[in-house]
């Protein structure tokens, strides 16, 4: 994810969840949020299966500076 400022100093939470108003579907799996050396604007974001497979999955992510 990119952002407008610098939020290397930040607080970042990440969660797997979808977004919407339909009935929530069950997203069983593992999030973790990092540093990116390609910037200090930058945070990435990994997801995993049960498996500990990388997998896409939707996520919401918090940046608290």
């Amino acid at each position: 994810m990119d952002f407008n400022q610098a939020v290397d100093q930040c607080a970042w939470t990440v969660v797997i969840g979808q977004s919407g108003t339909g009935v929530p579907a069950t997203l069983e799996g593992l999030s973790q949020a990092g540093g990116d050396a390609a910037g200090t604007d930058r945070v990435l974001v990994y997801t995993w299966n049960t498996s500990l497979a990388a997998t896409d999955k939707p996520f919401h992510l918090t940046v608290l500076c």
